[in-house]
C-alpha cells in the first residue's frame, strides 16, 4: 500500500513538470511569432513610406536608332510639392512650371500621348511635333515669352506618326506613318491655325519604314526603313534612287546640314556617307547620281550614334565599343581623300549613347 501510494505521488509530478515545459515552450513559440507579426508590420510601414518619397519612373518610348525598335527609358517624375502641390499658378489654370532653371522660358503643352518626334526649322522659327496621339503639331516659336501660350497649327491624322521633318523654306512638313507605311506631305499656312493641305503620299513601299527627312537644300526627302534600303525621293513623289547600305539593318541614317550627303550607321564598325548630287544650279537643276563619298571608319563594333558640326566639316561618331571619334569631313573624296581623324577617346559608362556636335 506504502509502494502504491508513492508510485501515484510520483506519476502527478511527472505529469505536472510535463504541462509545465509544454506551456513555456508554447509561451516562448507564442512570443517569438508576436515578434515576428509585429517587425512585419513595421517594416510593411516603412517601404509604404520610401515609395511616397521617391521618384516614381514613368517607362517613355523611343526610337532605338540600332534597329529601328522602339526601346524604353525611364524619366524620373518630380516629388509633388509639399506646399500646394496640388494648386494652379496665374489664375488661368496653369500649373506651376517645371523646372527653376534661369533659362527655362515655356512649355509647349496640348499632346495627350507621347511624343515620338520633333523637328525644328532652319530659321529657328517653327518646331514640328510629332505624337501618339494621332497629330502633328507646328509651333510658332519665334515669339515664344514666358507664362504665355504658343500659337500652333494643328494637323490631324489618320493613325499615329513616329516622325516628322520642316522643309526648309518652312512651308511644307513630311509625316512618317508606321501603320500605313506611308510618308504624308502637307503645305503648311502662313499663319497659326491655318489648315494644312495634303499634297503628297508616298506609300507602296518595300520593307518597313523608319525615319524620313527634307534635306537642307529641299531637293529631296530621304525614307529610310528599318532593313537596309534608303529611299531619295522628290517633293513632288518622284523616286530617283534607292541606296542599299548593307548594314544588316540601319541604325541611324540622316541628312548633313549642307552639301546633300545621307549618312547611315548599322552593324558595321563604320558610318557611310553618299553624295546625292544634281546640277550646279541652287534650285532646278536635273539630278545626276547618288555616289558614294566616304567611310567614318575605326570602331571595332557598330555605331551608335552620329551627328556633324553646321558646315559640315566636322563629324563625330560614338560606337559599341565605347569609343567616340571626331574626323575632319572636309576632303576631297571625289579624289578618294580618306576623312581624317582629329581625336577620339573613351565613354565613362557603358550601354547606349548617342552624341550631338555642336553647329560650330
Amino acid at each position: 500500500q506504502h509502494y502504491f501510494i508513492q508510485s501515484n505521488l510520483s506519476s502527478v509530478s511527472m505529469e505536472e513538470v510535463t504541462s509545465s515545459q509544454q506551456f513555456l515552450i508554447f509561451s516562448i513559440i507564442a512570443s517569438f511569432l508576436v515578434s515576428v507579426l509585429i517587425s512585419f508590420v513595421y517594416w510593411l510601414k516603412n517601404q509604404k513610406a520610401d515609395q511616397e518619397e521617391t521618384p516614381q519612373e514613368t517607362p517613355l518610348t523611343q526610337k532605338n536608332e540600332n534597329n529601328g525598335a522602339s526601346s524604353k527609358i525611364t524619366a524620373k517624375k518630380p516629388l509633388p510639392s509639399k506646399s500646394g502641390s496640388g494648386k494652379k499658378a496665374g489664375g488661368g489654370g496653369r500649373k506651376m512650371a517645371p523646372t527653376s532653371h534661369p533659362l527655362y522660358v515655356n512649355m509647349l503643352r496640348g499632346h495627350t500621348d507621347t511624343i515620338q518626334d520633333m523637328d525644328l526649322d532652319q530659321s529657328g522659327k517653327l518646331l514640328a511635333t510629332a505624337s501618339s496621339d494621332g497629330t502633328v503639331r507646328i509651333w510658332f516659336i519665334n515669339h515664344m515669352e514666358k507664362g504665355r501660350d504658343i500659337k500652333y497649327t494643328r494637323i490631324p491624322l489618320e493613325t499615329a506618326p513616329c516622325s516628322v521633318s520642316i522643309s526648309p523654306d518652312s512651308k511644307a512638313v513630311a509625316v512618317l506613318l508606321p501603320a500605313t507605311n506611308s510618308v504624308e506631305i502637307y503645305r503648311l499656312g502662313k499663319k497659326p491655325g491655318d489648315e494644312a493641305s495634303l499634297v503628297l503620299t508616298i506609300d507602296k513601299l518595300k520593307g518597313d519604314l523608319k525615319d524620313v527627312a527634307i534635306s537642307p537644300t529641299g531637293r529631296f526627302i530621304m525614307l529610310s526603313t528599318v532593313a537596309t534600303n534608303v529611299y531619295i525621293y522628290t517633293l513632288k513623289g518622284e523616286l530617283l534612287h534607292v541606296i542599299d547600305t548593307a548594314q544588316i539593318h540601319n541604325g541611324q541614317v540622316s541628312i548633313t546640314p549642307c552639301n546633300d550627303m545621307v549618312a547611315a550607321s548599322g552593324f558595321t564598325p563604320e558610318v557611310h556617307l553618299w553624295a546625292v548630287q544634281f546640277g550646279k544650279s541652287a534650285t532646278s537643276s536635273p539630278f545626276q547620281q547618288v555616289q558614294e563619298a566616304m567611310d567614318l571608319s575605326g570602331h571595332k563594333s557598330g555605331v551608335y550614334s552620329f551627328s556633324f558640326s553646321g558646315d559640315t566639316r566636322r563629324a563625330v561618331t560614338v560606337s559599341k565599343d565605347g569609343t567616340w571619334r571626331v574626323f575632319n569631313i572636309d576632303v576631297s573624296w571625289a579624289l578618294n581623300e580618306d576623312p581624317k581623324l582629329i581625336c577620339c577617346g573613351t565613354m565613362p559608362e557603358d550601354g547606349q549613347a548617342y552624341v550631338a556636335m555642336s553647329q560650330d
